[in-house]
C-alpha cells in the first residue's frame, strides 16, 4: 500500500499568536526566575529561611549577665591581690634575726628603765623610743610575756615612724583570706594628763582601703584588756580620732605622776616629754 503524504510535502502553516503565548521570551524568563527565588514558595527560599538566626530578647540577657559576671570576677580579683600585698616596711621588720631582735627589745627596755629613773627622781624628764627598738621589742619580748595581751587573729605587729605619722601593721585574717592590716595615726597629748588623741587617717587590708571599723575593733579589745577606755569622734576634717583614757594607776612610778606634754614622732624615731607631779595631785597637760 503506497503512503500519500496529504500536505504534498509542505509544511502546516504555523500560527504565530499561539507561539507567542507559549514561549516567552528571554528576557521574562529571567524575570520570573529572579521572582521565583524571591519567594517563599521556591526550594531555595525555603532553605534560606530555614537557616536565618533566631532574634531572641533571651539572648541579650544572656550577653549581659555574662558581661557583668566577667566585670565581678575582675573586680574581686582586683580586690584579692590588693588586699594580699604586704608594705615595704612591714616586711623589712620581719626580716631581722632573733638575735637582732633580741639586742633591740633589750634596748627599749633599758631605755624605759632610765625613763622610769628620771620620772621618779625629776620634776622634768625626756625620753626617746627608735623604731627598731619598738619593732625587737614587739617580735622577742611581746610573744613571750605578753601574748595573752593580743587578741585573737591579730599577729606579728610593727611599726614604721614617720615625721608627724604612725604606721601600725599586723598580720590577720579577713574572710579566711590571710592579709595584713596597717593603720595611718597620728597620735598627740590632749589637755587631760591621762589621755592620748589617735587621729586615723588611713585604715588599709595590704593595699586595699577598708573601712576604719574593720581596724578599730581588734584594737579596742587589746587597749580594753589594759583597761583603756576609748571615745570616738570626728575632727572638722572629717577624720576619726580616738581618745585614749589611761587609767592614772598606770601612769604613775610610785608616788610620781606622769605627765605626757610633748610628744614628737619624726622620722625612726618617737620622743617624750613632759613632767612628774604628786600621783595625788590633779595634773594638766598642754594641748599640741
Amino acid at each position: 500500500m503506497n503512503y500519500v503524504d496529504p500536505t504534498n510535502g509542505q509544511q502546516p502553516p504555523v500560527d504565530e499568536e499561539s507561539v507567542q503565548q507559549k514561549v516567552p521570551v528571554s528576557g521574562e524568563v529571567t524575570t520570573g526566575l529572579v521572582q521565583g527565588d524571591a519567594s517563599n514558595d521556591s526550594p531555595d527560599g525555603a532553605v534560606a529561611d530555614a537557616i536565618r538566626p533566631i532574634r531572641s530578647p533571651w539572648w541579650l540577657v544572656l550577653k549581659v549577665a555574662f558581661a557583668v559576671a566577667a566585670l565581678l570576677l575582675l573586680v574581686v580579683s582586683v580586690c584579692f591581690w590588693l588586699a594580699t600585698q604586704e608594705p615595704a616596711f612591714y616586711q623589712r621588720a620581719l626580716v631581722i634575726s632573733n638575735e637582732q631582735a633580741y639586742r633591740d627589745g633589750q634596748d627599749l627596755e633599758i631605755a624605759a628603765l632610765y625613763w622610769r629613773n628620771d620620772v621618779v627622781e625629776s620634776d622634768a624628764w625626756l625620753t626617746e623610743f627608735t623604731e627598731d627598738q619598738i619593732n625587737g621589742w614587739l617580735a622577742s619580748e611581746l610573744p613571750r610575756k605578753f601574748s595573752r595581751y593580743l587578741p585573737k587573729g591579730l599577729d606579728s605587729p610593727r611599726v614604721e615612724i614617720k615625721p608627724e605619722r604612725l604606721r601600725v601593721a599586723f598580720r590577720t585574717a579577713i574572710q579566711n583570706t590571710s592579709t595584713v592590716m596597717v593603720a595611718t595615726v597620728e597620735v598627740f597629748p590632749t589637755e587631760v594628763s591621762n589621755r592620748l588623741g589617735v587621729r586615723l587617717y588611713d585604715v588599709r587590708a595590704g593595699k586595699l582601703p577598708i573601712p576604719v571599723s574593720v581596724f578599730a575593733k581588734p584594737a579596742v579589745d587589746l587597749l580594753a584588756r589594759q583597761d583603756i577606755d576609748v571615745q570616738w569622734y570626728n575632727d572638722s576634717a572629717g577624720y576619726p580620732v580616738a581618745l585614749l583614757t589611761i587609767p592614772k594607776k598606770q601612769m604613775a612610778f610610785e608616788e610620781q605622776h606622769v605627765v605626757v606634754e610633748e610628744l614628737e614622732i619624726a622620722n625612726g624615731l618617737l620622743r617624750l616629754a613632759g613632767r612628774s607631779e604628786p600621783s595625788q595631785t590633779p595634773a594638766v597637760a598642754r594641748s599640741q
